[in-house]
């Protein structure tokens, strides 16, 4: 069996949000408004921030479910954690 962090890396990343674009909290609230406090950033927008975040892991080819929440975990016999994405339910 793998060590933990090798079976991590051999799994593709997957990103669940209940918004239904990329980026969720930041591209919602923050597209054009600067955000101070990011690492390696005096200044960025959310737009821009979220942009340069999908470029840096499209390389590893992610999963997104956009529109959808993390109900239910489970871990596998394998020691994997399997994540079921529901519909998000929107407030009316």
């Amino acid at each position: 069996m793998l060590p933990d962090h090798r079976r991590v890396l051999r799994t593709p990343p997957a990103t669940i949000d209940s918004l239904p674009e990329l980026g969720g909290q930041v591209t919602a609230m923050y597209p054009e408004k600067p955000i101070y406090d990011i690492t390696g950033f005096r200044q960025v927008n959310g737009r821009d921030l979220v942009a340069g975040l999908v470029d840096q892991v499209s390389h590893f080819s992610p999963a997104y479910a956009l529109g959808q929440c993390a109900r239910q975990l489970e871990r596998r016999d394998d020691g994997i954690l399997e994540i079921r994405p529901v519909p998000a339910v929107t407030p009316r």
